[in-house]
């Protein structure tokens, strides 16, 4: 059923990703399904390649009181190891690294290395609400490299900093659920589909391939994403209030516009950003660290 869960998340489910990055997982999607089903067989672990080979993921790493926790890739709720070796973040690798770094006593502080698009809706708030509570117990600063949007802001915006260089794309307060129309396609192969069920079972069979959705269906689903997004924008008002309501319509903020609207404490090097991070953790300045290279 594995093959069948990704197709959900992907056709079904709300997202919290800029639709660019989301019509490539589509364009992913449709050339995994030229694969045999068994390629999608869930995996506990290491990451693997489309030919089944191995791929070295991007771990933890523990240096000098700081723990580098990666934050690349989709944010996938589950994603099984093929997934992970196609550029997939997994939730639970993520909260995995913050359980181990809070219960290390040698871990003073938290660094995110961070470029993602944002990702599926699920399993988001949880991970947010994660973050924004061991920034309480740990400093943690989010540093973004490239993007930091939708799905991936939501869950970091709780850290204690976030800093970003001059040409990140931070932002994406958005929710969305793209429904394909697909009765043309049905129609021109010479087939109709036909939901039959109960009078009363107004939302049953919504976005089902090759049917119409009805105004209450439409009104079903939007009041879903309406829903995720209000949770987002309830996080964002206890995380990071100055940002206003004007700067959460879906857009993203490129560098310093990200600073002007607030999703951002500064623009600096990855190097400046680590040594903010170990003041505020009150540790040793040390003026070189292999993990800050840019």
């Amino acid at each position: 059923m594995r093959l069948e869960r990704i197709m959900r998340a992907v056709y079904d489910e709300p997202w919290l990703i800029l639709p660019r990055s989301h019509g490539n997982i589509r364009k992913l999607l449709e050339l995994k399904l030229k694969l045999d089903p068994t390629e999608f067989v869930m995996r506990d672990r290491e990451g693997e390649g489309i030919s089944g080979s191995k791929v070295e993921l991007p771990s933890m790493v523990i240096d000098e009181g700081v723990a580098f926790i990666p934050f690349g890739g989709v944010l996938i709720k589950g994603a099984s190891a093929l997934e992970k070796g196609s550029g997939a973040l997994a939730h639970e690798d993520v909260m995995a690294d913050i359980e181990e770094a809070l219960d290390d006593p040698e871990v003073e502080a938290m660094f995110f290395d961070t470029d993602s698009p944002g990702g599926m809706a699920m399993g988001t708030p949880e991970l947010a609400e994660m973050i924004a509570d061991a920034a309480q117990r740990k400093p943690s600063l989010c540093w973004v490299e490239g993007l930091c949007a939708s799905a991936a802001y939501f869950s970091l915006s709780g850290c204690s900093l976030l800093y970003g260089a001059k040409s990140c794309e931070v932002g994406g307060v958005e929710c969305y659920m793209a429904w394909i129309d697909s009765r043309g396609w049905f129609e021109n192969n010479g087939l109709r589909v036909e939901i039959i069920k109960p009078e009363e079972s107004t939302y049953a069979g919504a976005g089902y391939p090759g049917t119409k959705l009805s105004a209450e269906q439409r009104d079903y689903l939007r009041e879903q994403c309406e829903y995720l997004l209000k949770m987002y924008v309830a996080h964002l008002g206890e995380v990071r209030p100055d940002i206003e309501e004007e700067s959460m319509r879906g857009q993203t903020f490129i560098g310093e516009e990200g600073v002007d609207a607030g999703f951002l404490d500064a623009v600096a090097t990855k190097a400046e950003a680590l040594n903010e991070l170990r003041t505020l953790a009150d540790l040793p300045d040390l003026g070189y660290s292999k993990h800050a290279q840019v």
